[in-house]
């Protein structure tokens, strides 16, 4: 037998009268019974079961028997919510090309003129996420603040569009844990950093910020969040890699982090432990794998040795 808690849809009119409604009938799913747990009383018989007739073993067969469709997503222009003609599983070849047609202005139709733009932006933003790793949060999350700047019209006369895409990934994947070195992306988008492009850079960055105010967003991102990603690059122990990150919350607890680089706190607390472990590495290899300069590691060194008195011998 397999019971249940009764449904919420059971009023007080289900509740048993011998022992006077004090106590919690139970559901009998196989049955479709509703019985008094205490007597065992049959209060109601012959209960719809309002369930799916089919049951699945893996991922791949709950979308196949599935007959819904997938959750309200930001990560495409329309939410998800879309009719698809799939291709016509029949032999006739006049009925084959008269549903490929179909298929065809039914893609056409979804996307309005004034979507366009939205969704070139998304498409370019689906594809970076996915080649960085990144889980379907983020997605969702850029997407967001992708239609926050349409909206605002906080993309227009903006040069470079795949710039403005990666710093609306730097900033979701921040709000939802996931810290990115920023200088690495700068490199993603197959252009020589130079002056104009970093200039558009932190234009991008600051028109990403009016967004996500607007959307009442901030980062979740502490310096701690880039230690396993740094010393993981590295190579290093996962003692190491615990040691760096205790390091980096005593160094914050004392406020030292404050108005600092926080990816380049991380760097120096692996640096140092790397050190004190004896799986030393450079500050220039540090510095590579985050694409941070060596002078931003042992500035932050400098300061960590001298305020915990540490004494590293190189």
């Amino acid at each position: 037998m397999s019971l249940d808690s009764a449904p919420e849809i059971f009023d007080s009119s289900s509740f048993c009268p011998v022992t006077g409604g004090q106590h919690q009938p139970i559901y009998d799913v196989v049955r479709g019974q509703l019985v008094c747990s205490a007597c065992g009383l049959v209060l109601e018989e012959n209960i719809v079961d309002t369930g799916r007739e089919w049951r699945s073993f893996s991922q791949d067969e709950e979308v196949e028997k599935s007959r819904v469709g997938g959750r309200v997503t930001s990560k495409v222009h329309d939410g998800g919510l879309h009719t698809e003609i799939g291709r016509a599983r029949v032999k006739n070849e006049r009925l084959r090309k008269i549903f490929s047609k179909l298929s065809a202005i039914n893609r056409g139709a979804r996307v309005r003129p004034q979507d366009r733009k939205l969704v070139s932006m998304l498409h370019i933003m689906n594809q970076e996420v996915s080649k960085l790793g990144l889980p379907e949060t983020v997605k969702d999350t850029a997407g967001n603040i992708i239609r926050e700047l349409l909206n605002k019209k906080l993309a227009t006369r903006f040069s470079n569009h795949k710039i403005l895409i990666l710093a609306t990934i730097y900033y979701a994947a921040k709000i939802n844990g996931y810290p990115l070195p920023f200088q690495e992306l700068m490199d993603k988008d197959g252009y020589p950093l130079d002056v104009e492009k970093e200039r558009l850079w932190w234009e991008a960055l600051n028109r990403v910020q009016l967004a996500m105010k607007s959307l009442n967003l901030r980062p979740k991102v502490s310096s701690i969040n880039y230690v396993p990603q740094i010393a993981s690059r590295l190579n290093l122990s996962q003692k190491v890699a615990t040691k760096a990150s205790e390091l980096v919350t005593a160094v914050e607890r004392r406020g030292l982090g404050s108005g600092k680089s926080k990816v380049s706190l991380a760097a120096s607390a692996v640096y140092i432990m790397s050190v004190l472990f004896d799986e030393k590495k450079t500050q220039k290899e540090v510095a590579s794998v985050i694409k941070l300069t060596e002078v931003s590691i042992r500035n932050r060194y400098r300061e960590i040795i001298e305020s915990f008195d540490i004494i590293v011998k190189l």
